[in-house]
């Protein structure tokens, strides 16, 4: 399945500390199995660090499994994130 079939995966609207290791879970689920990886993140109201840590370390995961990685319609709390810690257009689909 390509990048352009593949639907999103909604982001939960809080990506918290405790969110942090269902999130890993779910990715490398998904990374391992060589699927391409669409996260819709319109929802995303409060995101941690810890999560944004997973999100990168699954698009770097990915880049080298050469298997697609997006984070579609990043909500703005998400992007605001992202921004604050110097990281913005880091992660696929979010560029700036």
């Amino acid at each position: 399945m390509d990048e352009e079939t593949h639907s999103a995966s909604d982001l939960p609207a809080s990506l918290d500390r405790l969110a942090a290791e269902s999130l890993c879970h779910g990715l490398q689920e998904q990374l391992l199995a060589g699927e391409p990886v669409r996260l819709n993140g319109s929802q995303v109201e409060r995101v941690s660090t810890a999560c944004i840590q997973v999100l990168l370390a699954a698009a770097r995961s990915a880049a080298v499994r050469e298997v697609p990685f997006a984070i579609d319609a990043a909500s703005a709390t998400l992007a605001e994130a992202l921004n604050d810690l110097g990281l913005a257009g880091t992660l696929p689909g979010m560029e700036p």
